[in-house]
């Protein structure tokens, strides 16, 4: 499922309908284990499965997110 979505990725760029903010790649090397962490939080989802983890962005991942997603509108309104 995701590969085929991420196939349609450029198709779509190219048609001018959307954009993609990707913070995976800056992301890398800052997770909760990570000198610089961007991500805080352990939590426990289930008794089944107590090795599933619940993270979430802590400020510098918030900030990571929200200039690429403000990168990918200002691009999107360059297109109009």
């Amino acid at each position: 499922m995701i590969r085929a979505t991420e196939a349609t990725w450029p198709r779509a760029r190219r048609a001018r309908c959307w954009s993609f903010a990707d913070v995976d790649t800056s992301s890398r090397d800052h997770s909760v284990c990570d000198a610089t962490k961007w991500a805080e939080g352990r939590i426990t989802i289930c008794d089944n499965d107590p090795q599933l983890p619940l993270v979430h962005p802590n400020a510098l991942g918030q900030r990571n997110a929200a200039d690429h997603v403000e990168r990918a509108m200002l691009n999107a309104i360059s297109w109009s």
